[in-house]
């Protein structure tokens, strides 16, 4: 009899654990991009948000991402995400999207809140070195699909290339 149990708990996991969508809903996300000195719009930042699950060891898994710009008064909307994946066992999803916004230049930001509107304040950089170490913030441990993010992909080569950096090799080639 117990060397039976085994073999069908272990069924009975599988089948518990494999073949089942989990879901979430993200957002929206809504604001106004601004200088944080002149609080003049920033047209043209890019809001770049990745969406995960997170499992044993707070190990991330990458579902999706999305992108978008901040229009001619700074404003931007990410449209409510409702995302669907195949658990890994015990895995949840990661409550918040993992965001970074950026413009040349400007600071990274990693945070909007959902469901709010919201004034987001980038602060302008004044030297080559802190642009640099700026753009370490830029980064991505996980292999996130290029035709994902190629408008942050362009920005940060834009920044790399006006501070005397090699620019990223484009995934894509």
């Amino acid at each position: 009899m117990k060397a039976m149990a085994k073999p069908f708990f272990t069924a009975v996991l599988l089948i518990l654990t494999t073949g089942c969508a989990i879901t979430h809903v993200y957002g929206p996300y809504m604001g106004r991009v601004v200088d944080r000195e002149t609080k003049e719009p920033l047209p043209g930042t890019v809001i770049f948000v990745r969406f995960y699950t997170v499992g044993i060891e707070l190990m991330q898994h990458y579902v999706d991402a999305v992108e978008t710009v901040s229009d001619s008064n700074g404003e931007f909307h990410i449209p409510r995400q409702r995302l669907f994946t195949t658990p890994i066992p015990f895995e949840h999803w990661d409550e918040r999207g993992s965001f970074i916004i950026f413009k040349p230049g400007y600071e990274v930001q990693f945070y909007v809140p959902e469901n709010k509107y919201t004034v987001i304040a980038l602060r302008r950089l004044k030297t080559r070195k802190e642009r640099i170490e700026n753009l370490h913030g830029i980064t991505f441990t996980d292999n996130i699909p290029y035709d994902k993010w190629p408008i942050l992909f362009k920005y940060r080569n834009i920044e790399s290339i006006s501070v005397g950096l090699t620019p990223y090799d484009n995934p894509h080639n």
